[in-house]
C-alpha cells in the first residue's frame, strides 16, 4: 500500500483522536473548575479533611520510607535526570528528534503553568506539624501530580506507542504509568505537603497538558506521511 492510499485513513484516525483528546480535556477542565472555585467552600475542607486523616492514618516507619521515595519520583531534579536520559535516548538512538523535542515542552511547559495557577491562585499548604519532607511554595495545584501526570504520562505515551506492536503486554503500559502517577499524587498527601484536592486538580491540569501534547504529535506524525 502507497503512502498516498494511507492518507485518508491517516487523517480519519487523527482527527477521532482529536476529537476524543477534545473532550477528555473539556472533562478535565470542568473538574480543575469545579475544584477551583470550591476551594472555600466547606465541602472541599470536609473532603480534604476526611481524606488527608484516612490516607495519613496508615503512616509507619515502612510506609514512611517507601512513600518518601515515591515522592522523589515527581522532584524536579528526579525528573531533569530522567528527561535527559529518555530524550538523549530518543534524539541519538533513535533520531526520533521531534518526540525529543516534545519531551522537553511538555516538562517545560508543565512547570511554568503549575508555577502560573500556583501564583494565580495562592493557596497555604497544610499546616507543616504534618509535613514528613519539606516543601516550599503555595498548594494549589500540585506540582508532583500536575507535572508527573504530563512528564511521565507523555513517556508511556510514546512507549505504549512504538510497542503496542511489538510486545504482547503492551496493555499494560498505560495501567503501570497510571498506577505510578497515582502513587506520587497519593504520596503527596500522604507525606503532609499538600491537601487532596491540590492533587486531584493537578491530575486534572497535568491531563490536559498531556492531550495537548499527545495532539501535537499526532498532528507531527501525521504530516510526516504528506
Amino acid at each position: 500500500m502507497s503512502r498516498h492510499s494511507t492518507r485518508p485513513t491517516l487523517h480519519s484516525v487523527l482527527l477521532k483522536d482529536l476529537v476524543l483528546g477534545f473532550a477528555a480535556a473539556v472533562f478535565l477542565l470542568f473538574v480543575f473548575l469545579l475544584i477551583s472555585k470550591s476551594l472555600a467552600s466547606p465541602w472541599i475542607d470536609r473532603f480534604d479533611s476526611v481524606i488527608s486523616a484516612w490516607v495519613q492514618s496508615y503512616r509507619g516507619d515502612v510506609f514512611n520510607r517507601i512513600l518518601i521515595g515515591i515522592t522523589k519520583l515527581g522532584n524536579g531534579i528526579t525528573e531533569t535526570i530522567v528527561f535527559i536520559i529518555v530524550a538523549g535516548y530518543l534524539w541519538v538512538m533513535h533520531r526520533r528528534r521531534k518526540e525529543a523535542a516534545l519531551l522537553f515542552c511538555n516538562l517545560a511547559g508543565s512547570w511554568l503553568l503549575n508555577e502560573t495557577l500556583k501564583v494565580l491562585f495562592i493557596r497555604v499548604r497544610p499546616d507543616r506539624i504534618f509535613f514528613l519532607v519539606d516543601a516550599t511554595g503555595y498548594s494549589f495545584p500540585s506540582g508532583h501530580a500536575m507535572v508527573s501526570s504530563s512528564f511521565y504520562g507523555f513517556m508511556v505515551y510514546l512507549l505504549w506507542k512504538h510497542q503496542r506492536r511489538k510486545w504482547r503486554a503492551a496493555w499494560l503500559i498505560p495501567w503501570l504509568g497510571a498506577f505510578v502517577i497515582f502513587l506520587i499524587g497519593f504520596s503527596r498527601i500522604y507525606v503532609g505537603v499538600h491537601y487532596p484536592s491540590d492533587v486531584l486538580a493537578g491530575f486534572a491540569a497535568g491531563g490536559i497538558w498531556l492531550i495537548g501534547c499527545i495532539a501535537a504529535d499526532k498532528i507531527l506524525q501525521e504530516r510526516s506521511f504528506r
